[in-house]
C-alpha cells in the first residue's frame, strides 16, 4: 500500500527568489492577489523598419531635389524616364513608410495598454513562452 502525504504551507507574498527556489523543489500553487498587469509594465518593444524608411531617400530635401530635376527634364523627356517618375515613386514610398510607422505605433500602444491576466503565478519559462508567441 502506498501512502501519499500532502503538506500545505502558506507563504504570504513570497519574493521572486523564494518562489523560484520552492518551485524547483515542490509542486506549487500560488494564487495572485493582483491578477492583471498591463503589458507595458513588463514588456519593452522596439520597432525596426526597412532601411529605406530611415534613409535620406524619402526626406523632404531629397524629394524636393527630385522635383526640381523633374521640372527641368519634363519638356524633353519621355513618360517612362526615371527623372519624370522618380519624384512620385519616392513620395509614395515616403507615404508608405509613414503609414507603416503610424500603424505599428498605434497597434503597439493598444497592445501595451492591454492587461495580462492570470489568477495563478506561472513559471518564468512559461511566461517567456507566452510572450514570445504574441
Amino acid at each position: 500500500m502506498i501512502t501519499v502525504h500532502v503538506q500545505t504551507i502558506f507563504i504570504k507574498s513570497p519574493s521572486f527568489m523564494k518562489y523560484s527556489s520552492l518551485a524547483e523543489q515542490t509542486s506549487l500553487q500560488c494564487s495572485c492577489t493582483k491578477i492583471a498587469i498591463k503589458y507595458k509594465d513588463f514588456i519593452k518593444v522596439e520597432s525596426s523598419y526597412h532601411e529605406l524608411c530611415q534613409s535620406d531617400l524619402i526626406s523632404d530635401e531629397y524629394i524636393k531635389q527630385l522635383y526640381i530635376l523633374y521640372e527641368k527634364t519634363m519638356p524633353e523627356s519621355v513618360s517612362t524616364d526615371f527623372h519624370r517618375i522618380a519624384v512620385y515613386q519616392f513620395a509614395a514610398l515616403r507615404k508608405l513608410c509613414q503609414l507603416t510607422k503610424e500603424t505599428v505605433e498605434n497597434h503597439l500602444q493598444t497592445f501595451l495598454q492591454t492587461d495580462f491576466i492570470l489568477s495563478e503565478l506561472i513559471s518564468e519559462q512559461s511566461l517567456h513562452i507566452q510572450i514570445t508567441s504574441l
